[in-house]
């Protein structure tokens, strides 16, 4: 495909051996990703990244009035940056609302941000819920 587009005769190679490094989470920690990479400029890490994604994001809403559709896992972000947000399982909305409710609303707090009646739990604790899902 690249020849018929470039009109050249691509040069390649292709090995079985996966590269060096490439297994190795920098999520957020930085001394090894520059010791690895020292010749890289690299003074952010992944969280610093995505929360100014985001505020770039927000700043052309605001600004611009340019919307935006946002698919974000990451609930507890997804939720302080949007003005209004659609809850997904399986394909399917199963609860939408304004921000600001889903972020106060229990079922969401115990549910998708590990919070409940007693402040945020572990991850172990989030799978065994307290109350059921009333909406599945």
């Amino acid at each position: 495909m690249v020849e018929g587009l470039s009109g050249k005769k691509q040069k390649y190679t292709y090995t079985d051996k996966n590269r060096v490094g490439d297994h190795i989470c920098y999520y957020s920690d930085l001394r090894k990703m520059k010791q690895h990479y020292p010749g890289w400029k690299i003074t952010r890490s992944l969280p610093q990244l995505v929360e100014e994604i985001f505020e770039i994001v927000r700043d052309l809403n605001t600004k611009e009035h340019v919307s935006f559709l946002l698919a974000e896992q990451n609930t507890m972000v997804a939720l302080r940056f949007a003005n209004y947000g659609y809850i997904l399982e399986n394909g399917r909305v199963v609860m939408d609302g304004e921000a600001k409710a889903l972020r106060e609303n229990e079922d969401v707090k115990e549910f998708y941000l590990g919070i409940g009646g007693e402040g945020r739990r572990s991850f172990r604790d989030v799978k065994h819920y307290r109350r059921r899902k009333r909406w599945l």
